[in-house]
């Protein structure tokens, strides 16, 4: 495509072309023609003026050198006389001629002998000049010719000569002659470029009409190539190089035709392919959008070209943010993230080429403290694209990681808690295999292998509840409509708190408009000696009290619930945030014996009824837990029973 860069003028005569000469071919070649034949005739009638105005001037110069000649011949006796009225006679007989405008004959001194001039169409006459006035004379004494500067005229300089200077005769001779041959030349000149110019013009309007008609509709044909199909120009008689445009375009107008055809083909081929690639593309998006691995792509220039949300959720920044930037920005976003930044090697080292170049291992982990923990598996690609020069795959193995500690720290804490009560097992059998004891020895050493038979079994029975929990295996849950409040009941009657210990205070009285749960009977008073003995393991006095609470305007939906309240060592806001985690346990001490699986199996099983659990505690002041379980649809109170239900439940109130 042209472009008005392309049509600018590249050199002067381009640039006289462009700003001087018709745009048409035609009216170019006409003024171009005309004005080369009117340059050659002026050229010719410039050499004729030169050179016929040379001749003529050498003429009219040796005219006026021999009239001088003559009249100083005739001058040599006069003047030798002193008879100036022959001097001039003579004088006025040579200004007879017409060219001739003034004579004088001069002494040797310049002064005037004989002065007679002539003006134009008029007679000669002598004309006296006033005594004392001298002419300067020539410096050689011999015959010379020049040109007055004033009126254009020649000048001739003759010296009369007796075997001495005598004088001198001037003669100043008229160059109209040349003057009015000069202007017939340039008039003939004129006339003559005219002439050839006309007749070029009309001689190239005759030979150019039917060609220029011919192109006009050659250019029209070319013009229209794009919207005809195939179409054929008429190849008419004429110049060969109309007719082989015209064959031209016919060849051209046959490929074009073909040419399109391939072109329509490929241009649906082409759709085909990129709504195929859309279509591809989208899926794509869709499955690195939703994908929980992380995706970086970086392009040739090195800068982010793609970013999918779990590597912005692991960077801590939006998508549109990170696309863009430069490798050594995300590198320094992971590196002031890493939770041990002189341990990260750098992000150009997760790829191959620079693994094979580095000694140094790559560790596959990196784990970052900011936004919030993650423990990162980085894989680097190298790509072959422009686009994709270089991806990026990072897995989030936080949670397997956290899985792998969590395996690791319950085998050692199982193992633990296990060996605990099968050393005292082993040394009471030890013991019991000696003949001398005695049968009260003996009596107290089968006591305590029972009682720590008895823990080891508890321990048992929490790792396997906790894995049937974390299972969601359900099957083993009874649910059925039941009254929290008897069931609670039933609970605190059956537990046997610690020796020495008070049982646990049960504040309220069960009646037919208590509220009913969705429960299971026997999972819910696990819950509950859970709580209870938790309550008297970390209060060593003070009693433990079991409230009642209802919860009918607060929450989304109505609930009902039971809460523990001891007196005991308490719990900071550090330690109750933990106080779920497996294995958990407030006192490290190491006097408070269990697993640190109540707590989290209480929660697992009160989660698979659909309910929650609160705590509430204060270091050294003591701990309430409170199970919240959602009422039974058939079961809802009036508003009279729910106000008898609180009235009756004072702490539940107060809490």
């Amino acid at each position: 495509m042209t472009t008005p860069a392309d049509l600018r003028p590249r050199n002067p005569l381009q640039w006289f072309a462009w700003h001087f000469l018709p745009r048409q071919l035609g009216r170019r070649l006409k003024v171009t023609v005309s004005f080369g034949l009117w340059l050659a005739v002026a050229l010719f009638g410039a050499w004729t003026f030169h050179e016929q105005s040379a001749q003529a001037m050498a003429g009219l110069e040796s005219q006026a050198a021999a009239l001088a000649r003559n009249v100083a011949l005739s001058c040599e006796n006069p003047i030798l006389t002193d008879k100036l009225d022959v001097i001039e006679e003579m004088a006025l007989r040579s200004a007879a001629f017409p060219q001739v405008r003034d004579i004088r004959a001069l002494d040797i001194r310049g002064m005037t002998l004989s002065h007679v001039t002539r003006e134009a169409g008029k007679a000669p006459r002598a004309q006296f000049d006033p005594p004392g006035k001298a002419t300067r004379l020539p410096l050689r004494a011999s015959a010379q010719t020049s040109h007055d500067a004033a009126t254009g005229n020649i000048v001739a300089w003759h010296p009369v000569m007796a075997g001495q200077p005598l004088g001198w005769v001037r003669l100043e001779y008229s160059v109209d002659e040349l003057q009015a041959m000069r202007q017939r030349i340039w008039t003939s000149t004129i006339v003559a470029g005219l002439l050839a110019g006309l007749c070029s013009v009309g001689l190239l309007t005759l030979l150019l009409n039917r060609p220029m008609r011919n192109l006009r509709k050659a250019t029209d044909f070319a013009v229209g190539l794009d919207r005809i199909g195939g179409q054929q120009i008429p190849v008419r008689v004429g110049t060969e190089e109309m007719m082989s445009l015209a064959r031209a375009l016919n060849q051209a107008s046959g490929r074009l035709l073909t040419q399109r055809q391939e072109i329509d083909a490929g241009i649906e081929a082409l759709r085909r392919k990129e709504a195929a690639l859309a279509d591809t593309n989208e899926q794509l998006h869709t499955i690195f959008s939703l994908s929980p691995d992380a995706l970086m792509s970086f392009d040739s220039a090195g800068h982010v070209s793609f970013a999918n949300a779990a590597f912005s959720r692991i960077l801590g920044v939006s998508p549109a943010a990170v696309v863009g930037l430069p490798a050594h920005m995300v590198d320094h976003h992971l590196r002031t993230h890493a939770a041990e930044p002189d341990d990260y090697p750098g992000l150009d080292n997760y790829f191959p080429d620079a693994q094979a170049r580095s000694s140094l291992p790559v560790r596959p982990r990196l784990v970052l403290s900011r936004p919030r923990h993650h423990v990162l598996e980085i894989v680097g690609q190298l790509g072959h694209s422009a686009t994709v020069s270089r991806l990026l795959y990072v897995r989030d193995v936080t949670h397997e990681s956290e899985v792998d500690r969590m395996k690791s720290e319950f085998v050692a804490t199982a193992a633990h808690e296990l060996r605990t009560p099968m050393t005292s097992i082993h040394a009471c059998l030890e013991l019991l295999g000696n003949s001398d004891i005695e049968d009260a020895q003996r009596t107290r050493l089968v006591a305590m292998a029972n009682r720590q038979s008895d823990a080891m079994i508890g321990i048992i029975n929490d790792l396997l509840n906790l894995s049937r929990i974390e299972a969601r295996s359900i099957d083993d849950f009874n649910f059925q409509p039941v009254q929290l409040a008897r069931e609670v009941q039933h609970g605190v009657h059956d537990f046997l708190p610690p020796g020495g210990r008070r049982a646990p205070v049960w504040n309220h009285q069960p009646s037919d408009s208590d509220p009913l749960v969705r429960a299971d009977p026997a999972k819910l008073r696990q819950v509950l000696r859970n709580l209870l003995s938790n309550a008297y393991k970390y209060s060593m006095k003070g009693e433990v009290q079991v409230d009642m609470v209802l919860d009918d305007v607060g929450a989304k939906a109505p609930r009902v619930g039971f809460q523990v309240t001891d007196h005991g060592i308490g719990m900071s806001p550090d330690q109750l945030a933990q106080v779920f985690e497996r294995f958990y346990r407030a006192d490290t001490s190491g006097h408070v014996l269990g697993t640190g699986l109540g707590m989290s199996i209480a929660r697992e099983i009160i989660t698979l009824m659909e309910g929650t659990i609160e705590l509430r505690s204060t270091l050294g002041e003591g701990t309430t837990v409170t199970v919240w379980l959602p009422r039974a649809a058939a079961a809802s109170t009036a508003p009279g029973e729910a106000g008898t239900l609180r009235a009756a439940m004072p702490a539940a109130n107060a809490a």
